[in-house]
């Protein structure tokens, strides 16, 4: 199970004089699409672009490893038998 992550730029805006720029990252799980979000920052002209790069980076990051403690409790024993005896509790 190979989890990837595709960034691509998001068109730049101008708002008050400065840029608000930004990317969007998709995570992919076995090339199932999992999470697709947009990270921004407002920055002026001269920017640090690699400061920039460290802090769009910090806010995926933390997406990523939200995704990945969530699929542990998704694929945990537990969760599949609450499922199983919410199914076995149930009548239609």
């Amino acid at each position: 199970m190979a989890i990837v992550a595709t960034v691509s730029k998001v068109w730049p805006k101008i708002q008050d004089g400065h840029f608000l720029v930004g990317v969007e990252v998709v995570l992919t799980d076995d090339s199932v699409e999992k999470c697709r979000q947009v990270f921004s920052e407002t920055v002026n002209k001269t920017a640090d672009v690699s400061l920039l790069a460290h802090q769009l980076a910090a806010k995926a990051q933390v997406m990523i490893d939200d995704y990945k403690a969530e699929k542990i409790v998704y694929g945990h024993v537990k969760m599949t038998a609450l499922v199983t005896a919410i199914q076995n509790g149930i009548t239609v």
